[in-house]
């Protein structure tokens, strides 16, 4: 019986420790474009300006990639945030666990202190990935 019950809260502690918090999107912007967007990618890059660091979280929605290019999609939440996106990750040497993995077995984890920059090339935008201290899966 012991054994079974410490199973069972194994198992509970398992599945709830890589979902993200629910959210809300209140931002029309978020509601109208894809996440690729251009508009949508300067919006984010906006909120993610008003949104202290510290009160933000990033989380794992998977692996993409796009001809040459190969991307980590990501949701953004923190104090009225409520987003996803794709960033651009031109040197996954930090990353090389999800690289290899294509982000399989990864999703639902959260980056801790993600660190991006936004990239604007004529009339096309996206963030791309600059570094992070840590992920929980």
């Amino acid at each position: 019986m012991q054994q079974t019950l410490s199973i069972l809260f194994l198992a509970a502690v398992l599945f709830t420790s890589c979902d993200r918090p629910d959210c809300t999107n209140a931002n029309q912007v978020f509601t109208t474009n894809k996440p690729s967007s251009n508009q949508y990618v300067l919006e984010l890059a906006k909120q993610l300006q008003s949104v202290d660091q510290s009160k933000r979280t990033y989380w794992i929605k998977g692996y993409e990639k796009i001809g040459e290019q190969e991307f980590l999609n990501i949701y953004v939440q923190g104090d009225g945030l409520c987003a996803q996106t794709r960033l651009l990750v031109e040197d996954w040497s930090n990353l090389e666990f999800l690289h290899k993995a294509e982000g399989k077995g990864y999703i639902g984890a959260e980056i801790q202190n993600l660190r991006l920059e936004l990239r604007t090339e004529e009339e096309t935008s996206c963030l791309v990935y600059v570094s992070h201290d840590a992920i929980f899966d």
